[in-house]
């Protein structure tokens, strides 16, 4: 998220918190929307964040979030919720529950306000600027796609590539791709207007040669979790729905006692996407999703003839750790498109293309396409 920046991602964050029971970051239907106690936690976090830790990221700052509500809370961090009017046990006379309790669920309730808020921010940040050089992008796509397979891997959570390649934005740009997702079969179902609509649900199957893997989750993904035994058990999976569904209208089709009836999951606060410098590397050996996903990142780098990376900072070390092997491997042609010199120790000069995708000549890599059919691997596309 480079165009917002930390400081601007304060504001932002603290903006929204200021707007009382404002609905505007969040769906309607949250039932978060006016907890006073878990905004006025979070605002310590942000607080405790910049005046005692130094600031930072906004990775970073989640990081500090999960912190403390799986830690021990420093002196500093409580005398700030007191600050902002949060009663501790010194402070009230007859409190119903002890303040660690009631910090430990403001922090809690913290978290998905953060994440909601999060991708309101995300969402609306304008990408007008990328739209013609990403447009030729597209229209390369369309028109190789038809003698080669590219593999597309992100970690950015916005929609901006989907809506260009399904021509949402400009129908010139339209492209065949696949995310894994299937529709035809899923149990799996949104409430729109008192209806029910099939939702699409992870299967790792893809069926186009452009394929889009998002290794950090996505605005349009949702965890559907499990649900207990008593209500029929099964895994967790990871359905697509867009924003005209609430959070919890989701539901699974089951069927119990020789009868068909929907299992809503009231679980969902916000889309399955990952935050923390820390944080997210717990999530890459979930192995309902993010573990398929880095394995078949792993094995798209090795099948791969061609290497494409675009506005990616070599900031993820989990990540470098997988491009390694293909950035050194010396039969493999390595393309890094970015704006500006990155300086990493996978990085040599002769793979760089400065000046950005806006600057970069399509036609060393449509030469590169021409030749007999190789796999083509793209990662990064540019950062948030």
């Amino acid at each position: 998220m480079a165009s917002e920046g930390s400081s601007g991602l304060r504001k932002g964050f603290l903006s929204h918190l200021n707007n009382g029971t404002s609905t505007s970051y969040v769906e309607p239907e949250d039932q978060y929307t006016g907890n006073s106690t878990a905004r006025k936690v979070l605002e310590a976090t942000i607080r405790y964040f910049y005046e005692h830790l130094g600031g930072g990221s906004y990775e970073e700052l989640y990081d500090t979030l999960i912190q403390l509500k799986e830690g021990t809370v420093p002196d500093e961090f409580t005398a700030i919720c007191r600050e902002l009017g949060l009663a501790t046990d010194a402070d009230a006379e007859d409190l119903t529950k002890d303040w660690s309790y009631r910090l430990h669920q403001g922090l809690f309730m913290a978290e998905k306000i953060f994440n909601q808020i999060l991708g309101q921010i995300l969402t609306t940040q304008s990408e007008d600027f990328l739209l013609p050089c990403y447009g030729k992008f597209c229209r390369l796509l369309a028109r190789f796609s038809k003698t080669n397979d590219f593999w597309i891997h992100t970690l950015n959570h916005d929609l901006f590539l989907e809506s260009l390649m399904d021509g949402s934005r400009d129908f010139t740009y339209g492209v065949d791709y696949s995310e894994g997702f299937e529709e035809l079969g899923s149990p799996f179902y949104g409430d729109y207007g008192g209806f029910k609509v099939r939702l699409r649900r992870y299967t790792g199957q893809y069926a186009e040669p452009v394929r889009l893997y998002k290794l950090h989750g996505s605005m349009d993904y949702w965890l559907f979790r499990e649900n207990g035994p008593e209500r029929g058990h099964y895994p967790p999976t990871v359905v697509q729905k867009n924003d005209v569904i609430a959070p919890y209208e989701l539901y699974r089709e089951v069927e119990k006692n020789g009868k068909l009836q929907y299992d809503r999951d009231i679980t969902n606060y916000h889309p399955l996407f990952l935050s923390g410098v820390e944080y997210k590397k717990r999530w890459y050996e979930y192995p309902h999703f993010f573990q398929k996903l880095l394995a078949d990142f792993r094995d798209n780098l090795t099948k791969s003839d061609v290497l494409v990376i675009i506005g990616y900072g070599f900031k993820d070390e989990g990540i470098n750790e997988l491009l390694a092997d293909s950035m050194n491997d010396p039969d493999k042609k390595v393309l890094i498109i970015d704006k500006y010199p990155i300086i990493h120790s996978l990085v040599r000069e002769e793979m760089l293309r400065l000046g950005g995708l806006e600057a970069f000549d399509f036609k060393e890599l449509e030469g590169l396409l021409d030749a007999p059919r190789p796999a083509i691997q793209i990662i990064g596309l540019y950062e948030e």
